[in-house]
């Protein structure tokens, strides 16, 4: 399940693909939205928990991710679809997973915030 909060992007759909999260692949995360400012420089934060445990706490740099789906900074302001690829690690879990992912600007501003839960057999 997702949830999700917008703030400077005001928000259609955030997805995640693959759907069933494995060790040791690429998770792309997709949001799809119209952005109210450009964004020059950007963080991207993630904590992830299992059963209620920090097992995850990175910090990225938001231009640097998005060059990988072929995106560059500046993002202008408008309809936008970004995609940012994460590298999950190569860790033998199961269990319920919750991460919370944001997106802060360098101005401090919160371009979206994402909650989502995946249990892992």
């Amino acid at each position: 399940s997702t949830q999700s909060t917008w703030d400077l992007l005001t928000g259609e759909s955030v997805t995640f693909s693959p759907n069933d999260i494995h060790g040791n692949e690429k998770l792309t995360i997709t949001a799809v939205g119209q952005l109210s400012q450009d964004i020059t420089a950007a963080t991207i934060h993630i904590v992830a928990k299992l059963d209620g445990i920090p097992v995850l706490s990175q910090q990225y740099d938001f231009c640097t991710l998005i060059k990988e789906a072929n995106l560059t900074c500046p993002v202008k302001a408008g309809a936008e679809k970004e995609k940012v690829l994460i590298s999950i690690p190569a860790i033998p879990i199961s269990g319920k997973i919750t991460a919370d992912a944001s997106i802060v600007t360098s101005t401090n501003k919160e371009v979206v915030c994402v909650q989502a839960t995946v249990t892992l057999p």
